[in-house]
């Protein structure tokens, strides 16, 4: 598991860095019958998930997995959400990082944020009218 942990470290590093193409994925969790949230990126021959997995039959718990080509689990670490163990807390602080960094990745938010602080840089009014809000009707528009 150490080794795995270390992994877990390692990836979150590179993710701060931007140098890690996370994808968001989605799907059912199909061991504890859960609702699997979270992120992928694909290396040689190796997929690589963290996610966050919401259960009916246990506590929840994010999950970082490990399988190769075939889908076949070579190393898994899990810690539940809401862990009390100083160890399991140990491993559930480092699991939160690294789902917090690719879900950044994954979702741009980046590049959200650098365009929201130019946006607000400007004495300009920020946003666009929808199609709905520009074709609504108004009162006066209605004959009573």
């Amino acid at each position: 598991m150490d080794r795995l942990h270390s992994l877990v470290e390692k990836l979150t590093v590179r993710s701060r860095e931007n140098k890690v193409r996370w994808q968001s994925i989605k799907g059912a969790d199909l061991r504890d019958r859960g609702e699997f949230r979270g992120y992928r990126v694909v290396a040689s021959n190796l997929q690589i998930d963290i996610g966050f997995v919401v259960t009916r039959t246990t506590e929840d718990y994010y999950v970082f997995r490990v399988t190769d080509d075939q889908s076949n689990i070579i190393g898994e670490l899990r810690a539940a959400a809401t862990s009390s163990d100083v160890e399991d807390s140990e491993e559930l602080s480092a699991l939160q990082s690294l789902f917090t960094e690719a879900e950044r990745c994954a979702t741009g938010w980046d590049r959200a944020v650098s365009t929201l602080e130019k946006l607000l840089e400007k004495d300009a009014v920020i946003g666009e009218l929808c199609y709905d809000q520009q074709h609504a009707l108004r009162d006066s528009d209605v004959a009573f």
